[in-house]
């Protein structure tokens, strides 16, 4: 529990390095370890730290717009794992038009969302292909999928390569579903200023990680009215703290084909 009242979430996957403060006296020792430590970042992203925005589970007409004219304002070109359910409506394929017209990558998130370790395979493969054939033509030539909840296992690993697709999970979870979830409850814990500065301590952590040093992919959900209207705040702090946006999961080479 940190001083603010706010636990550390669980992992289901590694992340972002041990994700504890340093804590050293405060004299002119602290400021040069703290630029010692800062040192393998800069040297190896001396244009700023990368970051790749990803959104889950949309499109949503009522948050998804919002979204895409806030990163359209700051030149951010992000990945949307899409569900296939939400794509089959008039309304959802003019969504998806609208994703791809403002450059981003379409992706493949099942079709409803269901957690594929509980499915068999048949039925796995159905969700992958049902999702892929409402999307057409619209992934770019790049298949990702990413797993619901990020469940997944050797046999569902094995299955998503057979149908031609590559496993994009996350590096940093800002939880902003489950801020969205306290705040809709009136739980202190979903205050916005909670919520980023959650974000701040996870991406502070990523940055410091060595695993994590060539950059990091960020796990969001565009279904979220309270994610939207948080955006704008991210993006400013994420620049504040020295990151830069990357255009594509092909930045980093196991993304690539």
């Amino acid at each position: 529990m940190g001083g603010n009242g706010l636990q550390a979430f669980p992992a289901r996957h590694p992340v972002c390095g041990d994700g504890k403060p340093l804590e050293v006296p405060m004299r002119s020792s602290t400021i040069l370890l703290a630029l010692l430590l800062s040192l393998p970042v800069l040297a190896a992203n001396p244009e700023g730290y990368p970051l790749h925005l990803t959104f889950d589970d949309g499109p949503n007409p009522a948050t998804t717009p919002q979204v895409l004219a806030i990163l359209a304002r700051h030149e951010i070109k992000a990945t949307f794992f899409v569900c296939g359910s939400r794509l089959a409506s008039q309304a959802g394929q003019r969504l998806l038009e609208a994703i791809v017209a403002g450059g981003h990558q379409v992706a493949n998130h099942t079709w409803d969302h269901p957690w594929l370790t509980r499915l068999g395979d048949a039925a796995i493969r159905k969700q992958i292909a049902d999702t892929r054939a409402v999307i057409g033509d619209r992934e770019n030539g790049f298949l990702f999928l990413r797993p619901p909840g990020g469940f997944h296992d050797t046999r569902v690993d094995a299955l998503v390569a057979a149908a031609g697709y590559r496993l994009a999970m996350w590096d940093i979870d800002t939880n902003d579903w489950r801020f969205n979830s306290w705040r809709r409850k009136g739980d202190p814990r979903g205050a916005p200023a909670n919520f980023l500065a959650y974000v701040g301590r996870e991406t502070a952590a990523a940055m410091k990680s060595s695993r994590l040093r060539e950059g990091s992919v960020v796990l969001m959900h565009d279904i979220h009215a309270y994610t939207a209207n948080r955006l704008e705040a991210l993006v400013q702090n994420w620049e504040k703290q020295g990151c830069r946006f990357v255009d594509h999961l092909g930045f980093w080479p196991r993304y690539r084909p």
